[in-house]
């Protein structure tokens, strides 16, 4: 009974080990919304006030998230007291933090500006970006996102593949409002 007992937890662990190794690459994946709830955590052992500036996620699919080795979500934080800002890369295995001066995203001055806790999710932001292009999904691997403090806050979508053209969506209702620029 006990060499039954002893072979069938063997065998038992050897497929949960079999199981494990062949996850697709789509479940090692996240959304900018989950990939915030990590980054938050890390920004508030850094300092208890510490602010979310701004979002950018870079290697994008057009799913809205972040696939391991392809992409990665960035969280721009400020706190009263400290010299700069803290950067926290988040991807579906790691998350690293960098202290360093204080950015503003390309083409934006934030002032004192800092995002609240309600935007609508990265998927929801492509499925709109996707919902108002000609071609829906088609030609779009990668995008990179921006999720800046105007007011109201919006997102800043583009496809690096297609050039300059930029999609803005409204943070809070998740629609286009201006597009293909």
């Amino acid at each position: 009974m006990k060499i039954l007992t002893t072979a069938l937890l063997t065998i038992g662990l050897a497929a949960c080990g079999a199981a494990t190794s062949r996850l697709p690459a789509g479940d090692l994946a996240m959304t900018a919304r989950s990939a915030y709830l990590e980054a938050r955590t890390d920004a508030r052992s850094w300092s208890a006030g510490a602010t979310l500036r701004y979002v950018e996620g870079l290697g994008i699919t057009a799913d809205g998230r972040a696939v391991q080795g392809t992409g990665e979500w960035r969280f721009h934080y400020t706190a009263p007291g400290q010299p700069g800002e803290l950067l926290v890369r988040v991807t579906p295995l790691e998350m690293v933090r960098e202290e360093r001066a204080a950015t503003s995203p390309p083409g934006y001055v934030l002032g004192e500006n800092a995002l609240g806790e309600t935007w609508v999710d990265s998927p929801a932001a492509m499925a709109a970006v996707l919902g108002a292009r000609a071609d829906g999904a088609a030609a779009v691997t990668a995008a990179e996102m921006l999720l800046v403090p105007t007011r109201p806050a919006r997102w800043v979508v583009r496809v690096p593949a297609e050039g300059s053209t930029r999609w803005m969506v409204n943070a809070e209702t998740g629609t286009v409002v201006d597009g293909g620029q």
